[in-house]
């Protein structure tokens, strides 16, 4: 075969292999980023979950004056994945505040 025209193939070849995994590249870029987006939205939804949960705990012992020791294990099992999560130290004062009532 004409070495010009196994030039030619060679570089067509090249080119078409470039082009196709610069397109696959892109699209696995965009899933991943996707996938990182939805991973972030779910993080911030359990968090926002876990507060709610702390909350509404720390409000019905507060409001009875007292706690019960398994609400108190769910207190520090909430309370360090809320933590692990990012939530923040307003959660905390609320819970501390809980433990210093008459456990029942």
């Amino acid at each position: 075969m004409n070495p010009q025209i196994l030039d030619f193939l060679l570089s067509l070849i090249l080119t078409v292999a470039g082009l196709v995994i610069g397109f696959l590249g892109g699209r696995l870029r965009t899933k991943l980023k996707q996938g990182r987006q939805k991973d972030e939205a779910i993080h911030g939804a359990v968090r926002c979950l876990l507060r709610e949960e702390l909350i509404r705990i720390c409000d019905r012992c507060l409001e009875r004056g007292s706690v019960h020791i398994h609400s108190l294990e769910s207190l520090d099992d909430l309370l360090e994945q809320y933590t692990a999560l990012g939530g923040n130290g307003a959660v905390r004062k609320l819970v501390e505040d809980v433990k210093r009532l008459e456990v029942k």
